[in-house]
């Protein structure tokens, strides 16, 4: 019985790992970042545990390091769910990304990782894709 744990808890231990693994350092650098976000559309699906799948689409307007510019939520683009500009987002020479949120939705601070071309933001091992342009996911 005690060996049965011991695995478990091996399992469980690399399990953990990995996905750690993906928020660890190097970071993108800011050239890399304004590549990735800067007048793109970053597209975020409900997959993480307890989101209750949540989605989110928010178009980064253009920029350069240092700037904060419009973050717009793209929603479904109809007149009764029309885009609309949620806050700002920033990013620094070393890669920093600053989203700060309108009516006290707060300031966020994430790296960037990719890991085998697929995009992370960190911490949080959040998963994105984008499109190019103000585009809806």
């Amino acid at each position: 019985m005690k060996k049965n744990h011991v695995v478990l808890l091996a399992v469980l231990l690399v399990g953990e790992g990995v996905a750690f693994a993906q928020c660890s350092t190097p970071y993108e650098n800011g050239n890399s970042v304004q590549g990735i976000l800067s007048g793109k559309t970053v597209c975020v699906t409900g997959s993480k545990p307890g989101w209750g799948g949540w989605e989110n689409q928010e178009y980064h307007a253009p920029t350069a390091a240092g700037a904060a510019v419009p973050l717009i939520e793209l929603h479904a683009g109809t007149s009764a769910d029309p885009e609309e500009i949620v806050g700002t987002w920033a990013y620094s020479n070393t890669g920093k990304v600053t989203h700060t949120y309108n009516a006290g939705g707060g300031t966020y601070l994430y790296d960037i990782k990719v890991v085998s071309g697929v995009n992370y933001f960190c911490p949080g091992n959040i998963q994105f894709t984008t499109r190019g342009g103000k585009t809806r996911c």
